[in-house]
């Protein structure tokens, strides 16, 4: 039997439980979730939906297995991108730190890189004075344009470098983007 939409209840607790082992050593992180509890869930619950979760996931556990291991022996982190950063403390700490690192330290590289692109292309295509980046947030942007560049043009352009495959750790990754333009009287204009 498959969810009824929504907002059936199974959805939210399967969302929320994802979200707290997706950082989570093991199906303990689970318990910290407030949001579980307020639904009506004991922790004998919670803890069977997170093992049920994990074993549904049998690639990211050992993914994160693996990451775990090199953490907490070598005291370092990469992220796919190959920016390394250092780890202090205990072996727990840096096991969930070096993880943290992987993931958040690659989307900010990924944007990173397509900030410097889009400013290039920019800058060549429609020229420095005539756009700027107004606002990089942690997976999203907002850019500038003088009025009289065409704004379908700008996100034909940009969507070349946001949309783009990577290659993270051998797998094939493209992030699809959703487009507004926000014309100068404040109307707003949603891209496909």
């Amino acid at each position: 039997m498959g969810w009824t939409g929504d907002e059936d209840r199974r959805r939210h607790i399967t969302k929320t439980v994802g979200y707290a082992l997706q950082y989570g050593i093991d199906e303990k992180a689970a318990l910290e979730s407030n949001e579980l509890y307020k639904m009506g869930l004991t922790q004998q619950d919670i803890l069977k939906f997170a093992r049920d979760y994990l074993r549904s996931k049998p690639q990211m556990v050992a993914t994160k297995r693996a990451v775990f291991n090199e953490c907490a022996t070598t005291g370092m982190s990469r992220t796919f991108l190959g920016h390394r950063r250092r780890l202090y403390g205990r072996i727990e700490d840096r096991m969930k730190e070096g993880w943290n690192h992987k993931i958040q330290g690659g989307n900010a590289g990924m944007m990173n890189l397509n900030v410097i692109d889009i400013s290039h292309w920019a800058d060549d295509d429609v020229g420095e004075t005539m756009n700027h980046l107004v606002f990089q947030a942690h997976d999203g942007l907002t850019w500038a344009f003088d009025n009289s560049y065409d704004p379908h043009e700008a996100v034909a352009s940009m969507r070349q470098y946001m949309e783009r495959t990577w290659d993270v750790d051998g797998f094939k990754l493209r992030v699809p983007c959703t487009w507004e333009v926000i014309r100068a009287d404040g109307s707003v204009e949603h891209v496909k």
